[in-house]
């Protein structure tokens, strides 16, 4: 045999391999296989009744607000930054925060830490990039937020 007829052999038995994976008869093996929709319907109506019941008691309780999540921690921080600010006799409007971002609120357990990063004008009318960070838990109905610096 020559070196082209030696080559042809393989190329030619890989042909035939994948034409049979793609035969109609493979799919439809596949595909009629599912003789588990015997198996479906069983698993749904089950599932269905006790999902139901489980998620929308569920779902509608903690919509509510009963958990912070980093956009809501973020607006906290905002707040209590502006509240801060002003009882101590600044101006809370001398600071802006770059908007939210998914990137400066952190969770750890049960608790946020935010940083507020923006821009924070002085006394003397002198602007500074400034960083302000918030530790927030509680919930938002009733939450905690305090001045976090860490170490």
């Amino acid at each position: 045999m020559d070196k082209r007829t030696m080559l042809v052999i393989p190329a030619l038995a890989a042909m035939l391999a994948l034409a049979g994976c793609g035969n109609g008869t493979a799919g439809t093996a596949s595909t009629n296989s599912p003789t588990p929709s015997a198996t479906s319907p069983a698993p749904t109506p089950s599932a269905t009744p006790t999902a139901t019941p489980t998620a929308t008691p569920s779902s509608t309780a903690p919509a509510p607000g009963a958990s912070w999540t980093g956009e809501t921690a973020y607006a906290a921080c905002v707040a209590y930054h502006r509240e801060k600010t002003a009882a101590d006799g600044f101006d809370p409007d001398a600071s802006t925060w770059n908007a939210y971002n998914p990137e400066v609120a952190r969770q750890n357990g049960e608790q946020w830490i935010v940083d507020l990063i923006g821009k924070v004008k002085g006394e003397d009318g002198t602007t500074y990039d400034g960083v302000f960070s918030c530790l927030v838990t509680g919930t938002p109905a009733a939450p905690s937020v305090e001045e976090y610096t860490a170490g």
